[in-house]
């Protein structure tokens, strides 16, 4: 499903954050009916639109702390790639 905004009034970055939340993704499963979710359905959902200039700040934060996040998991993976190759070293055959 491809949404777009078509008003001035909604920052695209805010709708993205918007669709990542978890409450949303509950109120989409519900509207999903088989294997099909129709725009219609999902045009009838009801989003809280904070003003144009909160919308950005917020959205700004949450790209922030995604980024942060995406950081830290990859962080955690060099940690473990680290520690195994130091406790798994191959010995060499003679």
């Amino acid at each position: 499903l491809i949404t777009r905004s078509n008003t001035p009034k909604l920052d695209p970055s805010f709708l993205w954050h918007w669709f990542c939340s978890s409450k949303t993704k509950q109120e989409i499963k519900r509207l999903v009916k088989g294997i099909h979710l129709y725009p219609k359905d999902v045009a009838e959902l009801d989003i809280e639109l904070p003003s144009l200039k909160d919308q950005k700040r917020i959205s700004n934060i949450l790209d922030k702390a995604e980024f942060i996040r995406r950081k830290q998991e990859k962080s955690n993976h060099l940690t473990r790639e680290f520690l195994n190759s130091t406790f798994l070293i191959k010995i060499p055959e003679i």
